[in-house]
């Protein structure tokens, strides 16, 4: 063990703190717990991005513990899984719990508070380190097994700054999830509204009060054409050139209205096939049905659309189609799509889809309605990820 000097001490520091940080192994920190379960104990599981959490909380779970074979950790011990160390599979629990052999528990000593340390392993430097300290011939197969672990160097500060630097992020963590948990029930409140708006359970009023018309049904053939855009080489896709929409983005990049797009081609590519403003975009293949089973109204003109997309442009509200395309008529295009290993979504088989549609009027003011909701989750979410960023800048700040 050894004194830090002043070049491994961190760029930002309370002021109250002026003692040198120390450099320590893992095993001067941690021991290993190797303690027997207890069947009367919960069990409890390592993940990539949320800790240490309840096994039944998970979507696939194990087979039942055996407590012979299970480990028991304690409240502040940090638990990782071996083979995803070197990804950050690292928590720290609250709780007494059982939890699978494949994990290895980290029982903090007396001057190390384990909160500080699981930022700590958070950092990017940390992830090298212990990827560098896995064994294994491929990624897959890597293993951090304690021994190693115990090997690998640590700086780190006298207890009190450790308990000052862990409260500061926890404060920041805090934050985290009550921002989250606003975008999850404004995102709950927009389906449910979705819900009654397209069912027309919750209907508009004209803007002199008057009662809107009831709503048409018409097949999406009688109200639009449909059309394909215009296949799209790797080549051709740059930084900076034509903006372009690809057929991947509609379900992984954008949601039922792009204002802003992210890719761009060559410019003077042939063959493109441009858009108007109002365009609504479906893909025509993809993995599965109910993953191609998406719309998104393109409101910028002249964007290159790329192939294994279907157009459609008629006299509608864009925007409304969308969220009505989306989230109310989802599973009824699924069962449009074909194929097995690639599906296919042709514009022959979406011209028959049956729809239910509201006069322009009353199409716009839903288009408004939803729009201002997502304008909410937006602000939201940049709230998040400026928060996100604040936190990363702090683990690179405050840490050595």
């Amino acid at each position: 063990m050894g004194t830090v000097t002043g070049k491994y001490l961190p760029k930002l520091r309370f002021p109250e703190f002026t003692e040198p940080w120390q450099e320590k192994r893992g095993r001067e920190l941690f021991g290993n717990r190797r303690t027997r379960g207890n069947e009367n104990l919960p069990i409890y599981s390592v993940t990539l991005t949320n800790g240490v959490v309840p096994r039944d909380s998970l979507a696939r779970q194990g087979a039942d513990a055996d407590a012979d074979s299970h480990l028991r950790a304690e409240p502040g011990d940090l638990i990782y899984n071996m083979m995803r160390m070197w990804q950050g599979a690292v928590g720290r629990t609250d709780v007494e719990c059982m939890i699978s052999p494949a994990y290895v528990v980290l029982a903090p000593t007396k001057d190390v508070d384990s909160k500080y340390f699981a930022y700590t392993l958070q950092r990017a430097r940390s992830i090298y380190n212990l990827w560098a300290y896995s064994y294994g011939l491929t990624d897959d197969r890597l293993r951090l097994y304690y021994r190693d672990f115990g090997f690998i160097k640590f700086h780190v500060p006298q207890l009190p700054e450790q308990k000052k630097l862990s409260t500061v992020l926890a404060t920041v963590d805090e934050k985290l999830v009550a921002l989250r948990r606003q975008r999850e029930l404004l995102r709950i409140y927009k389906r449910g509204l979705m819900q009654k708006i397209f069912s027309q359970e919750l209907r508009f009023k004209a803007d002199d009060g008057a009662e809107f018309p009831e709503w048409e049904e018409k097949k999406l053939g009688e109200i639009a054409s449909l059309s394909k855009g215009q296949g799209v080489a790797k080549d051709d896709v740059v930084r900076h050139g034509i903006p372009c929409v690809r057929y991947g983005e509609l379900y992984t990049t954008y949601g039922e209205v792009i204002i802003k797009v992210t890719s761009s081609i060559k410019t003077g590519s042939s063959g493109c096939v441009t858009s108007l403003v109002n365009d609504v975009l479906i893909p025509s293949s993809g993995e599965t049905a109910i993953d191609i089973s998406t719309a998104s109204c393109l409101n910028v003109a002249n964007v290159a659309i790329g192939g294994d997309i279907n157009i459609i442009r008629g006299n509608f509200n864009g925007v409304f189609l969308a969220y009505y395309l989306k989230n109310f008529k989802r599973l009824d295009i699924a069962r449009l799509a074909q194929g097995i290993s690639v599906v296919h979504l042709y514009g022959s088989q979406l011209k028959n889809l049956k729809l239910k549609l509201p006069r322009l009027e009353e199409q716009q003011k839903i288009a408004n309605f939803l729009s201002a909701i997502d304008a909410k989750i937006d602000a939201v979410t940049y709230q998040i990820e400026k928060m996100e960023r604040f936190k990363k800048g702090l683990l690179q700040q405050m840490f050595v």
